[in-house]
């Protein structure tokens, strides 16, 4: 949507604009705020502080997955949408170049949400044991 609207599928070269619903800035917000949950109950002795950190990880689960899905769309919007009718070898060589740029800065984004999820599952059967331990 905001691609389609800053004209970046009309082919404006040098003007590629970044194809993003803003997921990074609150996913940073969430991330944030549930491991601060976490730590929280992690330094409290609360009854119920397996139960809280294996549903914040769930949380954690949700969200990684669906911005990982949510990245995997943007590489394929780029690499679909990206204008290919260029007249001269210089904006051929500009528009693979940020091409690149932007496939990059995708991939990096999504091996990171990908990283929470692998750490969050992994978290979770460490929980789950420590809930088999305190029962």
């Amino acid at each position: 949507y905001f691609g389609i609207n800053s004209d970046w599928y009309a082919g404006n070269i040098g003007i590629l604009k970044v194809i993003s619903v803003g997921e990074g800035i609150i996913a940073g917000v969430f991330y944030i705020l549930i491991s601060l949950i976490i730590l929280l109950y992690l330094s409290k002795k609360f009854a119920s502080a397996v139960r809280m950190i294996i549903l914040c990880n769930v949380f954690l689960l949700v969200i990684a997955f669906t911005l990982s899905i949510v990245n995997g769309c943007q590489i394929g919007m780029v690499q679909t949408f990206f204008p290919n009718s260029f007249k001269t070898d210089q904006e051929v060589a500009i528009g693979e170049q940020e091409k690149k740029d932007q496939m990059a800065a995708l991939g990096v984004q999504m091996v990171a949400h990908m990283m929470v999820l692998v750490i969050s599952a992994a978290d979770m059967v460490g929980a789950t044991k420590l809930f088999k331990r305190t029962s």
